[in-house]
């Protein structure tokens, strides 16, 4: 598990930016956290990294946004998703492994629709707090890649 702390929203997006460096089409990375720890702000540094002109919004009551960058991503949002069920009626695991990036914040609803090989990441803090930003590769392929993030 990489640990990485930010004290402010800038900080946040510069480490989703070095995210976007090692991201290939497929990918599946979950964004765990409190509400307002700075999901789709890594979210944003992400998909500004990969070529979007807009800023990310939160995909809460949309569900999933797409953005046309290179390689696309889709950023999906499962907090109002109560279980699998709903999450497969919502038709977010056709997204998973597609060819865009797959951003998933509130992921335990399609826990059972999660590739072996992802990206979690875990943001603790809320507000104008520092925050820390635990990311855990999940399969061979992801801790191999990891280490060109550190």
């Amino acid at each position: 598990m990489i640990e990485r702390h930010s004290a402010s929203r800038a900080e946040t997006e510069i480490l989703g930016a070095a995210l976007a460096r090692i991201l290939r089409r497929g990918d599946v990375v979950t964004l765990s956290g409190a509400m307002g720890a700075g999901k789709t702000v890594l979210v944003n540094g992400i998909v500004r990294a990969l070529g979007s002109d807009e800023d990310a919004a939160s995909p809460t009551f949309a569900l999933a946004h797409e953005y046309p960058t290179d390689p696309p991503v889709v950023h999906m949002d499962a907090c109002r998703l109560e279980n699998e069920k709903e999450f497969q009626s919502a038709g977010m695991e056709e997204y998973l492994g597609g060819e865009a990036v797959c951003l998933l914040e509130w992921p335990d609803a399609g826990i059972r629709f999660l590739p072996d090989s992802r990206l979690d990441i875990l943001i603790r803090g809320c507000g104008d707090e520092e925050r820390t930003i635990y990311l855990r590769p999940v399969g061979n392929d992801w801790e191999m890649r990891m280490e060109d993030f550190e």
